[in-house]
């Protein structure tokens, strides 16, 4: 019988708990970051690992322009964590205020993670790219291969390349990606195909016709090379 108590209890709890979380979310997602803010803030108590509450209370804490708090409670996680990721958080509280220096030091110091631990990229990278920081993002990529050749960012990077507008990059870097791993072709070709869309003109078309031309022209006087 204490047992059945217990399931009944624990189900409960869940029950509430996942109530919380949906109401903290519909109260970020119309606006109401004042009583988003408390509702992550309890949820965060029961689940200080959770980073998607973590996130929240942060980003709560940014809307309503109270970068201080948000600035000590970054510190604080990332004194206990040690997580690279957290740096280019701190370093995006310092660019909503305007201070860019500051910023990117931040910013520079989460490279210099990568530098001396490739797999610090993962989860550096991926909060540059949530951030819209292009040019920092593809640096992070840049220096996780300098650092250790065995990893491979090709879709990632030619992505970031489109973003930047440096189409030639982009379809070079995409091709480069199709022929180190062809099961990733139809992905390709879907990106391609999607970007062609948006172009809407034909200069698009002509330069990856001729990115293809060279890079068939160039395998083949290889392989006859080798033959």
């Amino acid at each position: 019988m204490k047992r059945i108590l217990l399931i009944i209890v624990l189900f409960l709890s869940l029950g509430a708990f996942a109530q919380n979380e949906q109401l903290a979310n519909n109260y970020f997602d119309r606006g109401d970051f004042e009583k988003a803010l408390l509702s992550y803030e309890e949820l965060l108590k029961s689940n200080e690992g959770n980073p998607i509450y973590f996130q929240r209370v942060i980003e709560c804490y940014q809307q309503l322009q109270q970068f201080e708090k948000a600035e000590k409670l970054l510190e604080i996680r990332l004194d206990k964590y040690r997580q690279g990721n957290l740096l280019v958080e701190l370093g995006y509280n310092y660019q909503l205020q305007k201070n860019q220096e500051k910023a990117n030091k931040y910013y520079n110091h989460a490279i210099d993670r990568i530098k001396k631990n490739a797999n610090e990229v993962y989860g550096i990278a991926y909060v540059f790219e949530r951030k819209a920081l292009i040019d920092f993002a593809l640096l992070a990529y840049q220096t996780a291969v300098e650092k250790d050749s065995k990893l491979s960012f090709n879709f990632q990077m030619a992505v970031l390349y489109g973003q930047q507008g440096n189409i030639n990059q982009m379809i070079d870097t995409f091709l480069d990606e199709a022929f180190v791993n062809p099961q990733n072709l139809p992905v390709i070709q879907n990106q391609l195909s999607r970007f062609m869309t948006e172009q809407e003109d034909a200069t698009f078309n002509e330069t990856l016709k001729k990115h293809c031309f060279l890079r068939l022209k160039r395998h083949r006087m290889f392989s006859g090379t080798i033959s």
